[in-house]
C-alpha cells in the first residue's frame, strides 16, 4: 500500500486570505487571481511535491524490478514483461560488462528505460515514459541514483503525475531493533523539475525548484502497513494564462499519517508572495496562524475540526 505525503487541503483559509488582499501573485489585471484559481493552485502546492516524490519512488521500484528479471539477456535493448502488466525495455552500459545482466544495480551503471504501463505487481501504479538512471551507490541498505525523466507518467490513486527533469533519489531501508518493523525512506532532491498533473479531467502544469522531500513508509513484521511520515520543502511555480503564482512549502518536523494516508499530526509553513501561513494539525483539530505581510506578527488565528479536503481542480 502506498502512503501519501499530503492528503489534506485548507482551501477555505487560502480563499479567505485572498479576500483580505494577501497572496495575489503577479497579475496582469487589477483584480488578481480568482478564489477558485487560488484554491486550485494552492491545493496542488500542498500535494504535488509529495505525489511527485511517490511517483519517483514507484518508477525506481519498476526499474529495479525490470533489471531483476533480465539475468538471461544476451542482447540489447532488453524487453521485459512486467509482473503486474505492461512492459519495459532498456539498455545498460557501465564500467563492468560482466555485471550488466546480473539482475541488480551496480555502481556506475547507466540505464535508459522505456515503460509502457508497467506495474511491478497488480496493486502498484502503472508507469509509462522514459527514465534514465545512473547508479551512484548500490548499497544494500542505501541506494542512490541520479535520474532524468522524459514524460515519465505514474498513475497514482488521486492523480496522474508526469515528470520532466533531473533529480537524485535515495532509498534507505532500516529495521527497528525494538519491534522489527521495516521503514523504507525515499529522499527526492531536484533543483528544477517540471510536473504535470491530471485529475478528474483537469490538467495543471507546475515547476518545482529547490526540492528536498523525504517520505518514510513503515511496514510491520507481518507485512501490514503501519503508517508513514513526510518532511521537507520546495518552491512551486505555476504559469497560468493571466498571472504567475508561486508558493514555498516546508514541513516543521515530520508529518505523521495513518495507514490510509490521512494526516494524524503535523505542522507546515506556507509562504505566499506577500504573506505567511503556519498550519498545525493535532488531535483532529486544525490551527492556522496568518502573518499578513510576512513581518513576523500574527494577524489572524483560526481553529477548526480537521477534514481531509481534496483538490477537485486537478
Amino acid at each position: 500500500m502506498s502512503m501519501r505525503c499530503a492528503r489534506f487541503l485548507v482551501i477555505p483559509l487560502l480563499a479567505g486570505l485572498a479576500a483580505c488582499g494577501g497572496g495575489s501573485g503577479d497579475t496582469t489585471g487589477s483584480s488578481g487571481p480568482s478564489k477558485q484559481t487560488i484554491q486550485s493552485v494552492s491545493a496542488n502546492g500542498a500535494v504535488m511535491p509529495s505525489d511527485s516524490t511517490e511517483a519517483m519512488a514507484v518508477a525506481l521500484s519498476a526499474a529495479r524490478a525490470a533489471v531483476a528479471v533480465s539475468t538471461t539477456a544476451v542482447a540489447m535493448p532488453i524487453h521485459i514483461a512486467c509482473l503486474g502488466g505492461g512492459s519495459a525495455a532498456f539498455t545498460v552500459s557501465g564500467p563492468d560488462p560482466a555485471k550488466w545482466f546480473n539482475g541488480v544495480l551496480d555502481v556506475g551503471e547507466h540505464y535508459a528505460i522505456s515503460f509502457d504501463r508497467c506495474q511491478t505487481d497488480f496493486n502498484t501504479p502503472p508507469v509509462s515514459g522514459t527514465l534514465t538512471l545512473v547508479v551512484n551507490d548500490p548499497g544494500s541498505a542505501t541506494l542512490s541514483v541520479s535520474t532524468t525523466t522524459t514524460n515519465l507518467s505514474v498513475t497514482l490513486p488521486l492523480r496522474t503525475v508526469t515528470l520532466n527533469g533531473s533529480s537524485t533519489l535515495t532509498q534507505t531501508v532500516s529495521v527497528s531493533a525494538s519491534n522489527g518493523n521495516t521503514t523504507t525512506t525515499h529522499r527526492w532532491q531536484s533543483s528544477d523539475v517540471h510536473v504535470a498533473s491530471r485529475r478528474n479531467g483537469f490538467d495543471s502544469l507546475f515547476r518545482l525548484t529547490n526540492v528536498d522531500y523525504s517520505r518514510g513508509d513503515i511496514v510491520a513484521v507481518n507485512g501490514m502497513p503501519v503508517g508513514s511520515s513526510c518532511q521537507g520543502g520546495s518552491t512551486l511555480n505555476a504559469e497560468l494564462a493571466f498571472f504567475t503564482w508561486f508558493i514555498t512549502l516546508a514541513t516543521v518536523g515530520p508529518v505523521l499519517y495513518d495507514t490510509t494516508g490521512v494526516v494524524v499530526q503535523g505542522s507546515w509553513v506556507i509562504g505566499l508572495p506577500d504573506d505567511r501561513i503556519t498550519l498545525t494539525i493535532s488531535q483532529q483539530r486544525v490551527t492556522v496562524q496568518v502573518d499578513l505581510g510576512a513581518n513576523g506578527s500574527i494577524d489572524l488565528s483560526l481553529s477548526f475540526l480537521f477534514q481531509p479536503f481534496f483538490d477537485e481542480a486537478g
